[in-house]
């Protein structure tokens, strides 16, 4: 927001003044002195003498009604200037901060979501290869079961049974043996 040029009341008075109008806002007009008599200040000398050319006319005073819009817009006194400039730049920059760490934000995220989904996809296969072991251990266990390992080894305790009973001694059929044959045999 750019204002206009400050004219002050006070170079409007003086205008007003210089040139034999009424002041501005209510003010008391000073004398109307023409700028070529000897009293005024700009007679000290002529133009052509001092060298100096003659001062352009100040510029015609606006009318009442646009001197009050233009005095209430730039009366300091009732809205007072608030630099705002930072705190646009520091609002600009947050906006920055704010957007950068959602864009890292949601890589991060979907950095989250690549990792999990392989994550799950390791997990699956154990889960699988969990159930193939333990259908491999059900299978074995049921192959164990029709083996019928009871039965034999109710068969292998009988046998050895009538192992113990038949017990030949081989020692003492070998000594008789020995009596009864021929020394040179």
């Amino acid at each position: 927001m750019t204002l206009p040029p400050f004219d002050g009341p006070r170079a409007r008075q003086a205008t007003a003044t210089l040139n034999g109008e009424p002041a501005v806002d209510g003010a008391p007009a000073g004398p109307a002195v023409p700028l070529d008599s000897p009293g005024s200040p700009g007679s000290v000398g002529t133009p052509a003498s001092t060298g100096f050319a003659a001062a352009p006319p100040p510029p015609r005073a606006q009318p009442p009604a646009a001197q009050l819009e233009s005095a209430e817009s730039l009366n300091l006194a009732q809205r007072p200037f608030v630099n705002t400039r930072p705190v646009e730049r520091v609002a600009a920059i947050l906006w920055v901060l704010g957007v950068a760490l959602l864009v890292w934000n949601l890589k991060l995220f979907m950095g989250y979501l690549g990792s999990s989904q392989a994550t799950r996809g390791k997990l699956a296969a154990l889960e699988r290869g969990i159930e193939v072991e333990q259908r491999t251990n059900a299978d074995l266990q049921g192959q164990v079961g029709n083996l019928g390992l009871d039965q034999e080894n109710r068969e292998v305790t009988f046998l050895n049974r009538k192992i113990e009973e038949r017990t030949f001694s081989w020692s003492l059929l070998f000594d008789r043996m020995a009596e009864v044959l021929p020394d040179e045999v």
